[in-house]
């Protein structure tokens, strides 16, 4: 490897998320690699204040529109301190394109995303693509869209794993009995999602999800189903 990088991964922070694999990944390769954590707006840590923004965030379109401004902030502040070779954006979209373009000048940077999700159900990502020098999706259909749309920047790459987690587990009859389930949701609970989750509970399903008060409706036939738990790396395999 040529010298080693100073990487700024914009992306969940939190165990078994994207930007924390990804950035893992690359500190193992030899780089310096930190996460900035859009999805918990900048904050580190997880805890009952950022899941009742994210949760405000996920539910009220209008709330997510003022944290943006606020998050961007945060995020360039980070970049002028880390002074980053790359910013490796997993999504990010709660960046304003103002913000990204800013921290990139100012830092001398190069920009990449890689984007798991259907760019063209997020106006706002789709707005900055032309801020990063490479973007990466894994959807050929994206791909081919953007392409056709004048976007001569964007490439293809597949999903990847985390050999470590993504693997199968042995369970003990215990384990077996406390993860098991026919149907299982581990995540985030949005409300197209939920009335998902509403028609299928008549299913042996567990749903895992911290703070699930603060999460669901009172009446939601969903609250049954609740493990009160959020799982997250080899607990999420485990499921």
């Amino acid at each position: 490897m040529s010298q080693p990088l100073r990487i700024l991964v914009v992306g969940g922070g939190g165990q078994g998320a994207k930007g924390a694999l990804a950035a893992g990944a690359l500190s193992a390769m030899g780089h310096r690699a930190v996460v900035f954590d859009d999805w918990n707006f900048g904050f580190s840590r997880y805890g009952r204040a950022t899941n009742g923004l994210r949760w405000l965030a996920a539910t009220y379109p209008a709330a997510l529109r003022a944290l943006v401004p606020w998050t961007s902030r945060r995020f360039v502040v980070a970049a002028r301190r880390f002074r980053p070779d790359v910013v490796l954006a997993i999504r990010a979209d709660r960046i304003s394109r103002a913000a990204l373009e800013r921290a990139k000048r100012e830092a001398r940077a190069r920009a990449v995303n890689w984007i798991s999700d259907n760019v063209f159900r997020l106006p706002a990502l789709l707005a900055s693509l032309l801020v990063f020098d490479r973007v990466f999706v894994k959807d050929s259909f994206v791909l081919e869209e953007l392409l056709r749309r004048g976007y001569s920047h964007v490439r293809y790459l597949g999903q990847c794993c985390e050999p470590a987690l993504h693997r199968t587990v042995a369970l003990t009859p215990a384990e077996a009995r406390y993860y098991g389930s026919d149907l299982a949701l581990v995540g985030a609970m949005y409300p197209r999602r939920l009335a998902v989750a509403e028609t299928l509970t008549d299913f042996d399903m567990k749903v895992w999800l911290d703070h699930p008060r603060l999460r669901l409706p009172a009446r939601s036939p969903v609250r049954a189903k609740i493990v009160s738990h959020r799982a997250h790396g080899i607990e999420q395999t485990r499921v």
